[in-house]
């Protein structure tokens, strides 16, 4: 994306921003899952945490039946839009490639950047 240094890029329509953020803390029909490999001590209140990339074999094929149902666990299947995050943006592509083509749901979006640009911003909440 080339921009003029004034203008705020557009994000394509599979990405998630800022706004579409603040929104989880009101919207109850979207949902944040937490793709992290390792959280650590640091949780984000309202997400749901889920290990969904272990449905990625060492061959790289998905087991298909380990996905649906990591999904069922986690509340994601039904009629919800969903942003996915992860540490960096290739475990939180990697999510997104999994739900979007591998479950086949179509609300599904991406924060850019993951965690590590999460947590830059004061304003959205974060849990020690």
């Amino acid at each position: 994306l080339q921009t003029d240094p004034l203008e705020i890029p557009q994000l394509p329509p599979a990405w998630a921003d800022l706004e579409n953020l603040r929104e989880l803390t009101i919207d109850t029909e979207t949902m944040l899952v937490d793709v992290r490999t390792d959280p650590g001590g640091e949780s984000i209140p309202g997400a749901y945490y889920s290990t969904l990339l272990s449905s990625i074999q060492e061959n790289g094929s998905v087991d298909r039946v380990d996905l649906e149902r990591r999904a069922s666990e986690t509340g994601m299947l039904g009629e919800r839009n969903l942003v996915v995050l992860g540490d960096e943006l290739v475990d939180g592509a990697a999510a997104w490639f999994l739900l979007q083509r591998g479950v086949g749901f179509k609300g599904v979006r991406l924060f850019p950047g993951g965690f590590q640009i999460y947590r830059t911003f004061p304003n959205l909440p974060l849990k020690d």
